[in-house]
């Protein structure tokens, strides 16, 4: 009875494997040990499927019960396949998911199918949407990050300083791929330009900043202040092109 009890209040995982493929890294275990309410999470997959994606939804079930191992009893899961479920169906589109391009090669023929393979996690009144689960690779890293910026606080979020003023291009209207990158920034922190050159210094809430392919040698005293940024402990991410970037 006494061993019963003590088991049942530690979390105890045993990984066999070489690789550690089912172990989850510590910062992992630390942000789900940090939920405070239930972390509901919704999927959404097409049953039957071959390969690549045949074991997919397994996968994405093992490790969402890793996950849970360590979340306390906050996290709770339901699977289920949208064409065989019409509510389903209402549900994914809700949330802004759409099918999948999936292609079956047949001896004989090659055949296009749309698919659902994704996921939405509700976290009291935020959300965010996985609306791709295809590449197991990352999945560990996608799951969690989702679940820290639901965690995250608006004024606990870093802010990113985009340095402008040298003909850089324009985050204020990114579109094709940049626009990608843009908003997957503006998830995890706030972004705000910053003109270099002028007087002033870095406002000092700005914890990183990004020089993303200026067209114009920078004037001393805009070099003077990116100095004085790094020298008081900001991080600088500095990318040179031969040409403007789009």
């Amino acid at each position: 009875v006494f061993a019963n009890t003590f088991i049942s209040q530690h979390v105890w995982r045993l990984d066999v494997t070489r690789q550690r493929l089912h172990s989850l890294d510590d910062a992992s275990k630390a942000i789900v040990g940090k939920l405070d309410k239930p972390l509901v999470i919704k999927a959404w997959f097409t049953k039957g499927l071959e390969a690549p994606y045949n074991n997919h939804e397994q996968i994405f079930r093992d490790k969402l019960a890793e996950l849970a191992a360590y979340s306390k009893g906050q996290l709770q899961l339901t699977v289920v396949d949208p064409a065989t479920d019409s509510e389903a169906l209402k549900e994914a589109q809700k949330y802004g998911l759409q099918t999948l391009d999936y292609t079956v090669q047949k001896a004989d023929r090659s055949e296009l199918r749309k698919i659902w393979m994704g996921a939405a996690l509700l976290y009291g009144d935020r959300q965010e949407v996985l609306p791709s689960l295809t590449d197991m690779t990352t999945l560990e890293y996608e799951l969690v990050a989702a679940i820290h910026r639901l965690q995250q606080k608006a004024e606990d979020r870093p802010v990113i300083g985009i340095a402008t003023g040298h003909s850089e291009p324009d985050f204020g209207k990114p579109e094709g791929p940049m626009r990608t990158m843009v908003e997957g920034l503006a998830k995890k922190a706030v972004l705000t330009p910053i003109p270099l050159g002028g007087p002033g210094a870095i406002p000092k809430e700005v914890d990183a900043l990004l020089i993303v392919g200026p067209q114009r040698p920078y004037s001393d005293r805009a070099l003077y202040q990116v100095d004085q940024f790094l020298m008081r402990g900001g991080a600088v991410g500095v990318f040179l092109m031969n040409m403007r970037p789009d």
